[in-house]
């Protein structure tokens, strides 16, 4: 007498049944690779790609923070480029023989303010806490990789 549980229809349905049972996983994962039985290699290879991938969004989002930072400092610069020009306007200005001492007064004391002010922005222009206007080299990761810095 044949044992039930040792008959060949038993363990083909069972195994029909594991078979069903993973394919209802990995459609209701969207994933084709569930576990390390699944696919070992396949699924190390993946773990690599989906670890590579949220490295490369965090270096993504350094750009994007550091593209905020040049365009703060480019907008700075730009206002210390007019100051620097709106002074020497004043400069040949003065020198007009027609002006009197009250004049050239005047036109010293816009000068002297607008010096005062780009000394201040050059002095108090920070992003995110940090100078603007420093000695100081800033790096950026820009990769995945330890050595993929960028020097702003």
């Amino acid at each position: 007498m044949n044992s039930i549980s040792n008959s060949p229809s038993v363990i083909s349905s069972a195994s029909t049944s594991a078979n069903i049972d993973q394919a209802q996983e990995r459609i209701s994962s969207g994933k084709q690779i569930n576990s390390a039985s699944d696919n070992a290699a396949g699924m190390i290879i993946a773990q690599g790609l989906s670890t590579q991938s949220t490295a490369m969004s965090g270096a993504q989002k350094n750009i994007g923070d550091s593209a905020s930072l040049l365009q703060t400092r480019s907008g700075a610069l730009d206002s210390i480029t007019s100051g620097i020009s709106r002074m020497q306007e004043l400069s040949v200005q003065s020198q007009n023989g027609i002006l009197n001492e009250t004049d050239r007064g005047a036109l010293n004391k816009e000068f002297q303010a607008i010096k005062t002010e780009i000394t201040d922005m050059t002095k108090n222009s920070q992003f995110n806490g940090q100078s603007l206007f420093t000695d100081q080299e800033s790096t950026v990761q820009s990769g995945t990789d330890a050595g993929d810095l960028t020097k702003l």
